[in-house]
């Protein structure tokens, strides 16, 4: 049911009560969490760490030519969520940090930025290649999970919009287990041989194009640290497909 009181709040006080243990997943447009980060400009220095589906890499885009729906969607929120408040940062701290200023204006703490992990669209589209028939018979199981997943993606399912069953939020979400449980998400016996389910990254710092004629709402990558706002993140490139179809077969309500 519907909470009284407003997300951007919920998430302030979730961030301020749990002393750095919260770790935040984004499967939409990011307004709530950029509300959150207006009323609490430190709030990615108070989280473990903040895992984002959406943005893209390569200028190509889902709901417009050159960006993804859930960026574009809310261009300032997610240009705000990923974006370095210049104003409260001392001269010479990293990208992404936040200063706390004392009452006589000298800055007093100076409080790291939680790791950001993105996946993003082209990801998505070209490193999972999941045959509509395996989706079918992963979802072919009779639990709650599989139940729901079947009815929301029915549509998707039936027009086949893509040449394969693309899975983002799944992705996303998968890729946040697998960074927390690592290896001990196998059964004892396959842990010698674990690999993680991210095969390939860049990391480097990142913001969000707003007045682009075409290309509001893209994600830029900083790679050569040129643009003072960006901040440092890790994106998602290539996947190891194999555990990402156990990852998805969980979903369903599958054993790993």
């Amino acid at each position: 049911y519907l909470q009284k009181q407003h997300a951007a709040n919920k998430i302030i006080d979730e961030a301020r009560s749990s002393k750095g243990s919260l770790r935040i997943l984004t499967l939409g447009p990011l307004t709530n969490l950029a509300l959150a980060k207006r009323l609490e400009p430190s709030l990615l220095c108070q989280l473990a760490s903040l895992h984002i589906m959406g943005g893209n890499t390569t200028g190509e885009g889902s709901r417009t030519a050159c960006a993804e729906f859930n960026f574009v969607a809310d261009p300032e929120a997610a240009h705000i969520v990923l974006s370095r408040d210049i104003d409260n940062c001392a001269p010479g701290s990293l990208p992404g940090n936040f200063t706390t200023t004392n009452a006589d204006g000298s800055a007093s703490v100076v409080l790291e930025q939680c790791p950001i992990y993105i996946t993003p669209w082209e990801t998505c589209l070209r490193a999972l290649s999941v045959p509509y028939d395996k989706r079918i018979e992963l979802g072919n199981v009779n639990t709650p999970q599989a139940q729901l997943i079947n009815k929301a993606e029915a549509e998707s399912l039936k027009k086949k919009f893509f040449k394969y069953h693309l899975s983002c939020d799944q992705l996303s979400a998968s890729w946040m287990l697998d960074i927390l449980l690592g290896d001990s998400v196998l059964p004892e016996h396959e842990r010698a041989s674990y690999v993680p389910l991210c095969k390939e990254s860049v990391e480097c710092r990142v913001t969000v194009e707003l007045q682009g004629q075409l290309t509001r709402g893209q994600m830029v990558l900083d790679r050569r640290s040129r643009i003072p706002h960006s901040v440092p993140a890790t994106v998602l490139t290539a996947v190891n497909q194999p555990y990402y179809l156990r990852y998805l077969g969980l979903a369903f309500g599958r054993k790993f």
